[in-house]
């Protein structure tokens, strides 16, 4: 229920997006212009290539710790689980439940909960790693005078801070994650004393430990994969950023990539914590808004459109009609 009503949300917020930048755009093109303009090639490669593309990706990401967790989950199982966090994370506020319906997913394929929840832990870090890095590098040649002046040292100083300090609480987990067990052992132990959370809490603890012991394995044995995962990573948001451009020479557009580049980087990070469903709403008016110098007002409509196809809408889609198959599976999750 929550669900269907946080993608109610996502679509109405969306629309209004949509909406929101056809206010901004002046004599808007018609269909019929629009359609004179296309290029089909770099259309294609927009609105399809660039999403399963990303779905690949990050599925490879998931399957290198699934690996090892559990053999027996597939690859192309870690592709659908990644495609329905898609659908999820747009269905949910900042997009946090995109992470809980991973773990389902996996539970369904055959990992403890524990076990997932570490799995899901190793890709996440991953991608802060990945801003951490990103974030730092672009403040710091903002700073020095190498990117177009675009008024963002101050957004990139803080995304850099912020970004730093999560991945590094992260990375300590990991480098010491008996100390963080202990911290969490004792916050599950003081909830067992509580009636209304004993129950979670014994439930909570099973998970933990099963989770604190995949980690422990994924730490020692598996260094390797983890770099990999961040180089991945790079990759999986490269490929992201990359729609801009083909989205604006789909349209018969010219722009600078590294330019482009640089907007969608400034805008991923800011739509990261943004609070409604999928980023709705904000993701439409937003590169909207920073795409004016590059695309012909008319046109700004037309761009968003395929855009927001290639990053979100196609994957909510996709991601749907997975989920009801899994949800309509009569396979018990082994918990």
């Amino acid at each position: 229920m929550k669900q269907k009503l946080g993608l109610g949300f996502f679509v109405i917020l969306s629309v209004l997006g949509v909406m929101g930048v056809f206010f901004l755009s002046t004599d808007t093109a018609s269909l019929a212009q629009v359609a004179d303009r296309i290029n089909i090639d770099y259309l294609l490669l927009c609105i399809f290539v660039v999403p399963v593309v990303d779905w690949l990706i990050a599925g490879f990401r998931m399957w290198l710790f699934t690996r090892v967790v559990c053999p027996g989950i597939s690859y192309i199982a870690c592709v659908k689980n990644c495609v329905v966090g898609s659908f999820v994370g747009a269905a949910t506020p900042s997009q946090a439940g995109g992470g809980i319906a991973q773990i389902y997913m996996l539970v369904k394929e055959g990992t403890k909960t524990g076990q997932a929840i570490s799995i899901l832990f190793m890709t996440f870090l991953s991608t802060l790693v990945f801003y951490a890095l990103m974030s730092s590098s672009l403040w710091g040649l903002n700073t020095l005078g190498y990117l177009p002046d675009m008024g963002m040292n101050t957004p990139f100083a803080l995304a850099a801070a912020m970004f730093v300090g999560l991945a590094l609480v992260g990375i300590l987990i990991t480098a010491n994650p008996q100390h963080a067990q202990h911290i969490l052992g004792r916050f599950v132990a003081w909830a067992q004393t509580k009636k209304r959370a004993a129950i979670w809490a014994t439930r909570l603890s099973t998970h933990l430990n099963d989770g604190w012991k995949t980690l422990n394995v994924l730490i020692r044995k598996h260094k390797l994969r983890f770099l990999l995962s961040v180089l991945t990573t790079i990759i999986l948001f490269a490929n992201k950023y990359l729609a801009a451009y083909l989205a604006i020479r789909a349209l018969g557009l010219q722009g600078s990539l590294f330019e482009l580049i640089i907007i969608q980087i400034f805008l991923h990070i800011m739509l990261y914590f943004f609070p409604t469903p999928g980023g709705s709403g904000a993701a439409e008016v937003g590169t909207a808004i920073m795409m004016q110098s590059l695309v012909p007002s008319a046109l700004l409509p037309a761009y968003t459109l395929l855009w927001r196809t290639a990053i979100m809408y196609l994957s909510v889609l996709v991601g749907g009609l997975i989920l009801v198959h899994y949800i309509r599976r009569k396979v018990s999750p082994d918990q």
